[in-house]
């Protein structure tokens, strides 16, 4: 089935709200959802693995686990970065803005569903920020760099592309920022998805719409429709649940 971007923000901002989401991130997650999707990086398949991660479990993450002189550590204890991604970054970001931390990193333990960070660290990132995020799965390196001169890019010593993007494991990632000044070194992966890859499928998707599995968008609705209340004479007089719209 064809929908559009508008129609995968909506889904999965109600999405992220029936999963228990505060306001604001919901609507974060939503547009990381969105951000994957419509650039060919499976945003919505990734919020289908992740529902059970997500189901009520947007607490902050515990004090940190441990410091060291140049790196900040947390625990995530498999929690899914979409319920944290935007907090994450800008922790990343203060840390090594403190000139009095004199901290250069941060390092997230047992973080599920890491690809999530790329969009929000675009969004989230101060104008002069680099942002790279980094981790292992199995045998194989992820980078995620994100930057106000050089766009978005996923690199990856994986050939399939595909089962970086689907893996569920919980992974510890690191997040480095420092000035952007245009000159990251090239990164010889044999899958890169640079900013024009990413940029074309943006414009395809806007072009052609968004080709989405079917059973995998009615799994996401029957999650929505969590928000909605059900129909009622109560419900229909307050303009909730099943009531018209229009009235």
């Amino acid at each position: 089935m064809i929908v559009s971007q508008n129609e995968v923000y909506r889904l999965s901002q109600r999405v992220m709200e029936g999963l228990g989401a505060p306001f604001g991130v919901d609507r974060d997650g939503a547009f990381a959802v969105t951000w994957l999707e419509a650039r060919g990086l499976g945003g919505l398949s990734a919020l289908a693995c992740a529902l059970d991660r997500l189901d009520g479990d947007f607490q902050p993450f515990a004090q940190a686990k441990g410091t060291g002189a140049e790196v900040t550590i947390l625990d995530a204890a498999g929690g899914s970065a979409l319920a944290h991604a935007g907090a994450l970054i800008d922790y990343a970001e203060m840390l090594e803005d403190g000139a009095e931390t004199r901290k250069t990193g941060l390092r997230i333990s047992r973080l599920s569903d890491p690809l999530f960070l790329l969009p929000m660290a675009l969004r989230r990132a101060r104008k002069h920020w680099a942002v790279t995020i980094a981790w292992r799965s199995g045998k194989d390196e992820i980078i995620l760099r994100a930057a106000p001169i050089g766009g978005a890019m996923l690199a990856t010593t994986a050939r399939d592309l595909d089962a970086v993007l689907s893996d569920p494991l919980a992974h510890e990632v690191a997040i480095a920022c420092r000035p952007d000044r245009g000159d990251d070194d090239p990164i010889s992966f044999p899958t890169v998805r640079d900013s024009r890859a990413l940029d074309f499928n943006l414009r395809a998707s806007l072009a052609n719409g968004l080709s989405v599995d079917q059973s995998l968008w009615q799994a996401l609705t029957a999650i929505a429709a969590r928000v909605l209340v059900p129909s009622s004479h109560i419900s229909r007089e307050h303009g909730a649940g099943g009531g018209d719209a229009n009235r």
